[in-house]
């Protein structure tokens, strides 16, 4: 895959791409986000509970300190 000026050349032609907010692999247009792409933050299930149980986490370590004053 080559990207050039925002596109990358996937499936025989050239596609918008950003980076998944999770594993920062590049994520190509796909149809199915036609009306969303603005909206798509990452590229598959896996990436999207893993950001979830990090969260879960992040909340967790949080309430811990506020109990702990």
């Amino acid at each position: 895959m080559s990207a050039v000026a925002g596109k990358i050349w996937d499936r025989g032609g050239w596609k918008e791409w950003k980076p998944c907010k999770m594993c920062k692999r590049p994520m190509t247009w796909r149809k199915s986000w036609e009306k969303n792409w603005d909206e798509v933050k990452y590229c598959s299930d896996k990436c999207r509970a893993q950001a979830k149980r990090e969260k879960k986490v992040e909340l967790t370590d949080e309430t811990k300190d506020i109990v702990q004053l």
